[in-house]
């Protein structure tokens, strides 16, 4: 019973410093005080993980059993999670043992804390964390989806894009370095090139890229890895109406090479109707109600079923309510 309560978890031993997040790791801190289960949604490059591992870092060390990171994502079939987990946490699973007892077996009533990363391709996975929140009422889950798990007593986070400037009023770059995309801007870009700094020069061109890019982390990061070779303005005009640009070629997920890898992802794990559905809704540039999105999408006659595939993209974080 001891194997594993005497280790401390698995989570990197140092992670960079997280930007802009400090109310929403406020939040979640929060919420999981009251929850055995919450799932950190929304689109892909939002940065979920990231806020995940801070989490565990810092509350962590709380847990006698450890804080615990399991990478997902090459897993499509549920039955593989819960000995995934054993496997990471190196438990031996004998052919005639199940692995919610072998887990039940290490932890007894030692509270832990998992994080499991990248759920929102496993079709039917909520019975099986379900089964293993039964066998062990000591266990945290902090789960990280696209679209919400439906694990039995889950919370449900949104994760929010970072924080943008108001173009309309922007502060000298002494005030604007401290809004929270455009310090992830700045500190990428410096990764790249060591002498960039936020000037009057480029404080609007950086400004209206992390605009244009909607707050989102992954792609500011990939944007910003540019200015090694090339000004925030030529970047600004550069990204045109093309995905093009936010390529990178040292990202250790495949599915975030490209932000078009990340859009794509989500994409594929579509069924059918909800891919019209979203190839048609994008003919709104900058958004739509109801109404209009259902004189878009024709030949769908029962309003009910418009909303249902409306809420559904909404689920799966390819629209947001606003």
């Amino acid at each position: 019973p001891a194997l594993v309560v005497e280790s401390a978890g698995n989570l990197p031993a140092s992670l960079a410093p997280i930007l802009g997040r400090e109310r929403e790791i406020e939040e979640v801190q929060n919420l999981l005080a009251h929850s055995r289960a919450l799932t950190l949604t929304g689109p892909g490059g939002t940065g979920k993980t990231r806020l995940a591992l801070e989490i565990g870092r810092r509350i962590g060390p709380s847990f006698a059993g450890g804080a615990w990171f399991l990478d997902l994502s090459a897993i499509r079939d549920a039955e593989l999670v819960l000995p995934s987990i054993a496997e990471m946490l190196e438990i031996e699973l004998l052919p005639d043992r199940l692995a919610v007892d072998a887990l039940q077996t290490a932890f007894g009533d030692t509270p832990a804390f998992m994080i499991l990363d990248n759920l929102e391709q496993i079709d039917a996975v909520a019975p099986e964390l379900t089964a293993l929140q039964t066998a062990m009422p000591s266990l945290t889950l902090l789960m990280t989806s696209r679209s919400p798990v439906e694990v039995a007593g889950e919370w449900v986070y949104p994760v929010p894009q970072l924080a943008l400037p108001d173009l309309d009023a922007l502060p000298p770059p002494s005030v604007l370095i401290d809004n929270p995309a455009v310090q992830l801007f700045v500190t990428r870009a410096q990764r790249a090139r060591a002498d960039f700094q936020l000037i009057d020069g480029n404080a609007r061109p950086v400004a209206e890229i992390c605009h244009r890019l909607d707050g989102l982390p992954l792609a500011i990061e990939i944007a910003a890895a540019r200015a090694r070779m090339l000004p925030p303005a030529v970047i600004l005009t550069r990204l045109g109406s093309s995905l093009r640009l936010l390529s990178r070629g040292d990202a250790g997920n495949a599915r975030q090479q490209t932000l078009r890898d990340t859009i794509g992802w989500s994409y594929d794990l579509l069924e059918i109707p909800q891919r019209r559905a979203f190839r048609e809704f994008a003919v709104f540039a900058g958004g739509a109600s109801i109404e209009a999105a259902e004189a878009v999408l024709g030949d769908i006659e029962v309003e009910a079923e418009v909303i249902d595939l409306l809420e559904e993209l909404v689920d799966q974080s390819l629209l947001m309510i606003e």
